[in-house]
Formats: C-alpha cells, structure tokens, sequence
C-alpha cells in the first residue's frame, strides 16, 4: 500500500476492489494487515494483469487527491525571472494589451469604416457574435479593427486605420453570419430522402417480410423490405391450391427514365442545399456511401393491407409507388449496414479488390491504379480503430452538471506482422498490435444534414448516402479528453482496457479492423469488420476502476463496405481549422459539377456507385432472396 494511501482507500469498501480484482484476473488475492501490503497467488499473466489494475487504481486516487488538496500556509514569493522569462513575460503582456484594445467602443473617428446590415433580426446576436463578442476577437485582432454591435440599428460597425484591413474585417463578418444564417435551416434530423432506383425489366413492388438470412439494422426488429416481383408470371395466392393469377405488364420506358431523371435532380438539390448549409462551418465534416438494405420502419398502408397472413401482399406499381410511398414525409426507415457476419463470405471480394503480393493488385475490375507515393497507406494490410461513445460531463455553471453524447475515434500504432506469410487469410486473421495511442480526435454534437437512401431493385444491395457534421474537442493530451484516452490500454488477450472519468463515461466501444483499396477513380473502399459491445452499465462505474472488455460478453459482430472520395476529405478537413470568418477552399459546386481535375459529377457518381453495387453483388458470398413470381 503506497504511504499516501490508507489500506481502505485502495481496497474499497467491504474490500469491494480486492475481490473485484480478484475475480476478473482469477487470482488469490489477500491483505497483510501486519505488513500492509497484497499478496497475490496465480499465473504470471493474470498477476500482471492484477497488478496494473492496483496501479490503476493508485494512479486515480492520487489525481483526485491533487484535485482536493489545498494549501494551508501561504505561498512562497517566486524567484526572480531572468532575461529569458521577462522577455517572454513582456511580449505576453503586449499580446493581450492589443487583443483588449479593440473590444472597446472606440472614441473620435477614424479614416476608414464599414458596416453590415444584420438582414434577419431573429437570430440570436450570441449565436452569431458569441456571448460578449468573443467570437469577434480574432478578427479584432487579425485586421486591428474595432467592430462592436449597435442593436438600434440591427448592424455591426467596423472603423480602422487601414483601408484594406476595414474592408478584409468586414467581410469576414459577412461570412461569420452567412455561417449561422445558412446552418439555422437544417432540420433537427437533417434532410431525409427516400428514392428507388427502378428495375430494367418490368416489375412491381410489394412492402414484405424479411428472409430468414437477412441480417437487421441495430437495435431495431419491426421492419419491412422492399421487394420487387416480376410482371407476367403467375402469382400464387397464398392458401388456395392451384389457383393463381396472371399479372399485365404495364412497364413504361418513359416512366422509369423520368423516375431516374427525377431522382438525379433531387440528389443534385439535395447535395447542393447540404454543402451550402454547411460551407463555412468550422467543425469536422463526413460524407461517406453505404451499402445494404433499405428497412422501412413507417410507411402508409394501402387500404388492402391486413394483418391476415393468409392474403397475398398488396402489389404497388413502381411510378405509383415512388409518389404515393417514397415521397411521403411520414416514411421512415433504418439502413442495415451488415453485409457478412463471417470473414469467409468476404474472401472473392477481397480477391477482387487485389492482392498487393501478385502482379494483378493494380488493377481492380480493369482499372489501372495510381501507384504514387501518396497512396501507399491505403494497402489492403488491416488496421485497427475504435470509436467510443461516452457522456461528457460539462459544468453548466450553476452548480451542477450537464451530459452531452460524445465520440472518440482512436487509431493504434501499425500491428506487426509476417511478410513471409502469403496468404491473405493470414493477414485477417493473425494479427499483433502496438499498444501505443496514434491519432486520435473527439468530437461533441454530431448531427446528420443529409441522408440520401436509395433503394435499387435490380440488385440484392443498396445505397445510402450521409453527411455528418460535428463540433472537434480539444486533444490536448492533459485535458479531459486526453486524461481519458492515455488510460486506455489492451490486456494479455487483446481487448482494450479502459476506465471511465469524472468528466467521461463510457457507453459503447465499437472495435473496427479496417482493409482500405483503392477503386475506380478517386475512390477508397473501405472493409470494415465491427465488433460492437453495449457498455450502458457500466456508466455509473466510479473513476478509476478498469474495465476489460475481454470480461464481458463475446461482441457482435459484423462486416460492412463503405465507399467515398479521398478528395472529399481532404477539402473538409480544412474546415476544421477555419477562423472565424473564414473560408474553406472548396465550394458545393465542386462537388455537383465536379472539378477540372476530376472532371466528375453527380452523374458519375451515381454511375461509379452502380458499378460497385454489381461487383458486390457478384463476389459477395450472401444468401440470396426465394425468387417470388
């Protein structure tokens, strides 16, 4: 027992943590009163296990102390500063003087000055300019221009000596409010679009049942498929024998282009109305495509629909369909993201996308591959993720706390292993990690602005677009964030360790082994295998006590492919740096029309996401679907 830790403080109440301890490592553990120290009996791994969670434990109520301890005599005068430190002191001091300098109203005139006009009224000054300002400072600062509010005149003025630095100012105050006046629209779920892709042959739909193969979207049970039926066959009506009716095709060319016409405009709508709302936004931005099943969770009933199994499903055609289901408001759906549950039905399609040890892993699909040094981290070797969901506990000011959802995504260091061995089996299955913290990033307020899912009815899969945005916490490595994540480590068996925090409390952990390649064009295919743990219980553990996701039950797991542009990251990823008033160097209509160097657009990617949907479902070893006639 460490001298600056009392026997009870470390074994806990009712020696609560040495029989915890105890049973998670299965060891014999005991207290020596006489020598005040525990004594612990097992196997050399379990011991050592045992031993880093005492640590643990030690490390957490030595910080708490810290937080607690408060000195009783007055503080010592501090030493002199020498040259070096005065020096730094100084610049310091002059640094601030100049920020505070222009976060007054100015007195007398100046030679230069501009204004902007607030156009709507009903925006919350605080939401645009922050509470007292703040969010002005650095443009204050920037341009050395004083800019104040003057609420009788609902605008903002801007005075300088500069002429350049007035008219600089006040645009960046233009776009600081174009943020919060594009942003105000978005709807608290985003905007949600339902469309189907119609078949090439004549068909109708009807609203059925899923398989017995089909794997679910999460947390959810009570859903339906869309289900398309060939047009000319005969239909067999459920309980009569030999009866059946004849279906007349009524397929429309005409109809089905104008669907697929239609369709192309809304996605063009949507995407534009998305990136425009979120252009100037400084926080962290994803758009990603998705593949696998479109679930409806609410939809209308048509008045021929009974809950009498015995009765066949009604049948809908497809033009009445899209205006009558797709198109109404009250839809809801879930997308069901699970393509496998099992590494073997993965096997051609990681033979497809190219082995990097044979002379065919340029090419995908006939598609010679870049080569440059730029892309050699995407190789098809996996790599290990996790993203955690967590509370975060954030003082509200009164006293008491407030929790916000919150989400880690941390990357280890590169796994070691074998280059003698060849065989891509061994490079999914026999893996060896670093335990060191790689990148890592915490985001706070993630919310959806779009969410495109298309239903395609010619194939087994379908699609769904999102784009997400979210507020970047601090990674600073001794903050609340970093506090939480230098903690988390792996046992003997692999699994991540973690502990929860008085700031931070663990809900889930979604472990991710990811395979990167590269298809088509720009595009990076992302092989995701999820192993997913419900940790909910586990929020009200204290501070301090280790928590193995090795001791809990075996994870679910599944796999799934997601598609994008790397181009996409790499114009969002400025917009994470933005200062106030700034702009990113992208604009939505490069991601409409396409840019010189890509020369692609919404067109080409609807055709590039059709592409990959027939490669799916060629090499995909899945259950397929009872034909229906």
């Amino acid at each position: 027992i460490p001298p600056h830790c009392s026997p009870v403080e470390i074994l806990g109440d009712k020696k609560f943590h040495l029989n915890r301890i105890a049973q998670l490592t299965s060891s014999l553990i005991s207290f020596n009163k006489d020598k005040s120290r525990i004594e612990m009996w097992g196997k050399s791994e379990d011991l050592e296990e045992a031993v880093k969670q005492w640590d643990a434990l030690v490390d957490d109520l030595l910080v708490r102390k810290k937080r607690k301890k408060r000195d009783g005599w007055e503080k010592p005068e501090k030493a002199p500063l020498n040259k070096k430190q005065e020096a730094k002191m100084k610049r310091r001091k002059e640094r601030e003087a100049e920020q505070n300098k222009y976060k007054i109203i100015p007195e007398g005139n100046f030679p230069y000055n501009g204004h902007f006009i607030i156009p709507d009224t009903t925006i919350d000054i605080e939401r645009f300019i922050g509470v007292g300002g703040v969010t002005l400072d650095s443009i204050r600062t920037n341009n050395k221009c004083y800019i104040w509010h003057e609420p009788k005149h609902s605008l903002m003025k801007i005075v300088g000596e500069d002429c350049d630095s007035v008219k600089d100012a006040t645009l960046q105050v233009k776009y600081l409010f174009t943020k919060v006046f594009a942003f105000k629209d978005v709807p608290d779920l985003g905007w949600v679009h339902h469309m189907i892709d119609p078949p090439s042959k004549p068909h109708k739909i009807r609203i059925a049942d899923p398989p017995s193969w089909f794997y679910p979207p999460y947390d959810e049970s009570d859903f339906k498929l869309l289900e398309p039926v060939f047009e000319g066959d005969k239909i067999p009506i459920v309980g009569k024998d030999d009866s059946s009716k004849e279906l007349k095709q009524s397929f429309n060319l005409d109809v089905i282009q104008k669907i697929r016409e239609s369709n192309l405009i809304k996605i063009k709508e949507a995407l534009l109305k998305s990136l425009e709302s979120i252009h100037l936004l400084d926080e962290e931005i994803k758009m990603r495509i998705r593949f696998g099943h479109v679930c409806l969770t609410r939809f209308p009933q048509p008045k021929a629909s009974s809950n009498d199994s015995s009765k066949p499903k009604p049948l809908w055609a497809i033009e009445r369909f899209n205006e009558k289901v797709m198109k109404n408001p009250r839809i809801l759906s879930k997308f069901a993201t699970c393509l496998a549950i099992e590494d073997s039905q993965l096997n051609l399609l990681f033979e497809d996308l190219g082995d990097p040890r044979s002379e065919d892993s340029q090419r995908i699909n006939g598609t010679q591959l870049i080569t440059d040094q730029s892309r050699d981290k995407y190789k098809p070797e996996p790599f290990r993720e996790f993203k955690i969901y967590a509370n975060r506990i954030i003082p509200n000011g009164n006293g008491t706390n407030e929790s916000y959802p919150c989400t880690f995504d941390i990357e280890f260091e590169k796994f070691r292993c074998d280059e003698k061995k060849d065989e891509i089996k061994y490079i999914k299955s026999e893996r060896e990690y670093d335990g060191r913290i790689g990148l890592w990033s915490a985001v706070l307020g993630e919310k959806n602005i779009l969410n495109i899912s298309m239903a395609c009815l010619d194939n087994v899969y379908s699609w769904k677009l999102t784009l997400k945005t979210a507020r970047r916490l601090s990674n600073d490595k001794f903050g609340a964030q970093g506090n939480f994540i230098y903690k988390l480590r792996f046992c003997k068996q692999g699994r991540l360790v973690y502990s929860n925090t008085k700031e931070i409390n663990v809900v889930s952990v979604c472990e991710k082994t990811k395979w990167k390649y590269w298809w088509h064009k720009d595009y990076i295919v992302e092989i995701t295998k999820y192993e997913f743990w419900d940790l909910s219980e586990f929020t009200s553990t204290p501070p301090g006590i280790e928590i193995p996701l090795s001791q809990r039950l075996s994870p679910t797991v599944t796999y799934g492919v997601t598609l994008y542009k790397k181009s996409w990251d790499d114009n969002f990823s400025h917009n994470c740096n933005l200062e106030p008033g700034e702009v990113p160097v992208w604009y939505p209509h490069d991601f409409i029309e396409g840019d010189e160097e890509e020369k692609g657009d919404v067109n080409d990617l609807l055709d590039d996401i059709g592409k990959f949907i027939r490669v799916l479902q060629d090499k995909l070893k899945t259950p397929m679907p009872t034909e229906h006639q």
